[in-house]
């Protein structure tokens, strides 16, 4: 079984080694057959991917993934229990492990019921998460990571801020506005950000970073009509709309309750908002599994953007190495 599935990702991983742009990372992507679930680790100096039968079933994964993400408690929190999900999420980051080393950016590749996993919060040894030790991305293919990866930034310009489009949550507003601040734009907030005005700013001035601190939905039945709520009394953005939209933005943050959701439609194609946003040209997405709270969000995406604009200024290397920005540190 492991042989037949090394055989096809060795084909298309052909085709992607030795032609990574420059910046290390390593690709972990799952392969579920059966019960059985495979990793497929690619490093760009290796000719052929690593492969690992993972000690783990899907079973065990669906079933983590429904109690974790699916069906959350009363409270909004996942039901899953702490100790399942560390051993669960430790087996599935241990090849992705095994092969990077620290401070490495680390891109997992889902397959069936592992889309929806959040790995970069596995616990390690010593009490860090995944993310303490290395950056981490996921793509719904190699081929849209190397797609995203390969991009040039810089085509789009300025940015777009919109906050508390619908006028009942304070903390979003306030938001958008400190990361309005730190991006230099002012921000869209209240009712003038409705979804004309969103869409006629996004085809106007191309921005390269756009900010929605809002209202997100999901709808399972119908994933085309998932998106976030604007101002007015108009419809919200969907996935029917950014599918008709040419973004050329480096980064789309849509800071709003389970914006990160997907159906998995006939041949692991992914229906929601993440794919959507990709398909319409952004070059990365930060988005939310679970409902998110107000004000705790607030603190997260001013910590996100303080760092982010650290980041664009060239390194001191004799600098101490910041820590993460994390929930536990900003709350």
């Amino acid at each position: 079984m492991a042989e037949a599935a090394a055989r096809a990702a060795r084909r298309s991983a052909a085709s992607r080694s030795g032609r990574e742009p420059a910046g290390q990372a390593v690709l972990t992507e799952y392969f579920a057959i059966g019960d059985s679930l495979v990793a497929f680790v690619m490093r760009p100096e290796f000719d052929h991917p690593e492969v690992v039968e993972l000690p783990i079933g899907r079973r065990r994964v669906a079933a983590l993934m429904h109690d974790s993400v699916v069906a959350p408690g009363p409270d909004d929190r996942p039901l899953g229990a702490a100790e399942e999900w560390a051993r669960t999420a430790g087996a599935l980051v241990e090849p992705a492990l095994r092969f990077s080393r620290p401070g490495e950016v680390l891109w997992f590749v889902g397959h069936d019921v592992l889309h929806l996993l959040p790995l970069h919060a596995a616990p390690l040894p010593g009490g860090e998460r995944l993310l303490d030790r290395n950056p981490v991305c996921y793509a719904p293919s190699a081929t849209v990571m190397r797609h995203c990866r390969s991009k040039i930034r810089g085509h789009g310009r300025g940015a777009l801020v919109v906050g508390d489009p619908g006028g009942n949550l304070p903390h979003a507003g306030e938001e958008a506005r400190a990361v309005g601040s730190v991006l230099g734009t002012g921000p869209l907030i209240g009712a003038r950000a409705d979804r004309e005005k969103v869409l006629a700013h996004l085809e106007r001035e191309d921005p390269a970073l756009l900010h929605f601190a809002c209202h997100g939905y999901f709808d399972a039945a119908d994933p085309m009509s998932s998106g976030i709520e604007l101002g007015g009394d108009g419809p919200r953005l969907t996935v029917r709309d950014l599918l008709t939209v040419r973004l050329h933005s480096d980064l789309v943050t849509l800071s709003a309750c389970r914006t990160g959701l997907h159906r998995l439609a006939p041949g692991d194609e992914l229906i929601g908002l993440s794919r959507a946003l990709l398909y319409a040209g952004a070059r990365a997405a930060v988005l939310t599994l679970w409902n998110v709270s107000d004000f705790s969000t607030r603190l997260l995406m001013e910590r996100f953007y303080s760092a982010l604009r650290t980041a664009a200024v060239p390194p001191d290397p004799t600098a101490p190495r910041p820590k993460p920005c994390g929930r536990r540190s900003c709350t």
